[in-house]
């Protein structure tokens, strides 16, 4: 689906973003990661009450299992990796309303209200999101007050919206580090989403010519493809005295 541009993810914090100093990216230990494995799904909807029957997943109440998914028309990744994920369930015996729906039409449903509260009107859906190089937004998108908002899975969870209040007020940037390793074990726990893969933007820019370039973060970011706006600011040409000349 991604023509191998891409690395699996695991947390909801992009690996390698925030260098070997301070790596906010928390990773699972080889016993704590849900390892891909069809035998062991089928075994947990077993144990969980969802028994197949006559090649059907059926619930509690001996009903068929049937779920929607959704993915972007304006993303061919995101349609491909549909496919495969509708296929894996339908071989648990889940079977898959696969739709494609303009990226409008997905945030009808995805941010749908019933009396001005929110109603979300899928079951599951592929999206993809860009962080800072501060930690703090990715974080932020999971807690309470963003149900309706960020927060596209409505998933509310007391400890989490703790631990979020505490990694915004630490100063220490290792014991800050420590609070939001533990936010990712939540949510990789509980999966009120389920990170697919962290992609990584190429950039090209000219050094010969121009100078002033800053990254994000310092040691291996990117020169201006980011929330910062110190590289569009500092660029000029090399020689000039004066900075290269900006509208905005």
């Amino acid at each position: 689906a991604y023509n191998g541009q891409v690395s699996p993810a695991t947390s909801i914090i992009p690996a390698g973003l925030y260098g070997a100093d301070l790596d906010y990216h928390w990773q699972p230990s080889a016993d704590e990661e849900y390892p891909f494995d069809l035998d062991k799904a089928a075994e947990a909807l077993d144990a969980a009450g969802y028994p197949l029957k006559n090649g059907a997943r059926v619930d509690k109440h001996g009903k068929p299992v049937k779920l929607s998914l959704l993915s972007r028309a304006e993303s061919t990744m995101s349609q491909t990796s549909g496919k495969f994920i509708a296929g894996w369930l339908k071989q648990l015996g889940i079977d898959v309303d696969y739709q494609v729906v303009s990226e409008a039409a997905l945030s009808d449903r995805v941010w749908a209200t019933v009396d001005g509260k929110p109603q979300p009107d899928y079951d599951m859906f592929l999206w993809g999101w860009v962080g800072d190089v501060d930690p703090n937004f990715l974080v932020s998108i999971l807690t309470s007050d963003q149900i309706g908002m960020w927060n596209q899975s409505a998933w509310a969870n007391a400890e989490y919206d703790k631990l979020f209040a505490e990694q915004s007020r630490q100063l220490d940037p290792q014991q800050r580090k420590e609070i939001i390793w533990k936010m990712q074990r939540l949510v990789y726990d509980q999966t009120p989403m389920i990170p697919l893969i962290y992609s990584r933007s190429q950039e090209a820019y000219d050094t010969a010519n121009w100078t002033g370039w800053v990254k994000s973060p310092a040691k291996d970011g990117g020169g201006f493809y980011a929330f910062r706006t110190d590289a569009y600011l500092q660029v000029q040409p090399v020689g000039a005295d004066e900075p290269a000349s900006r509208t905005g």
